[in-house]
């Protein structure tokens, strides 16, 4: 792993899978940002909401900075520059969701390799581990490291408040800050 200087703030990058403006994929999502800037680092979301990112183009693979679309330069010199990342997916159709995987399919092992990756998934009930399984092998495909804490979390984790999805459950809360803090622990190897 690259050595990081012990005194500077990790850059941690958070692929927001999810085009819902509300859901509760982001409301966690949100909750692992804000744990990372709580840790004193930052916190750089990749969110579909803000940043559509066109289908990714096998033809700029091997070079994705020749990608002629800005906003996908702009998500490799980003991803080049995170220190470690955060993947966050709904669960769809047992599997992570086509908006994580076009956000990865932008990215090569230049990006991934040898940094950690925090898995949460959020789906209906805790069968959503699947997709946690599946991100791990793309992960790995990617030569990042997936650290072995994940998070999976079900409807009723979360309270609507002033019509915002917020993560209440207090266990998923502690499941999902031992993913920041691994992440974290990582980055800084």
């Amino acid at each position: 792993m690259p050595e990081t200087d012990a005194g500077r703030s990790l850059r941690i990058m958070v692929i927001i899978g999810s085009n819902l403006p509300n859901s509760r994929t982001r409301a966690a999502a949100r909750f692992a940002a804000g744990c990372i800037v709580d840790a004193g680092h930052q916190a750089y979301a990749l969110d579909p909401q803000r940043q559509e990112l066109p289908i990714a183009d096998p033809v700029y693979h091997e070079n994705p900075l020749k990608n002629p679309d800005k906003r996908a330069r702009t998500l490799v010199m980003a991803a080049r520059r995170a220190d470690g990342f955060l993947l966050a997916s709904p669960l769809y159709h047992n599997s992570f969701s086509g908006v994580i995987k076009n956000a990865l399919d932008h990215l090569t092992i230049d990006e991934f390799c040898h940094k950690p990756v925090g898995l949460i998934v959020h789906g209906s009930n805790l069968t959503a581990v699947q997709a946690c399984d599946q991100l791990r092998i793309v992960t790995r495909g990617l030569y990042g490291i997936a650290v072995p804490e994940q998070a999976v979390t079900v409807p009723s984790d979360f309270t609507l408040v002033d019509g915002t999805w917020q993560l209440t459950d207090l266990e998923k809360q502690e499941r999902i800050k031992s993913v920041v803090a691994s992440v974290l622990k990582f980055a800084r190897r």
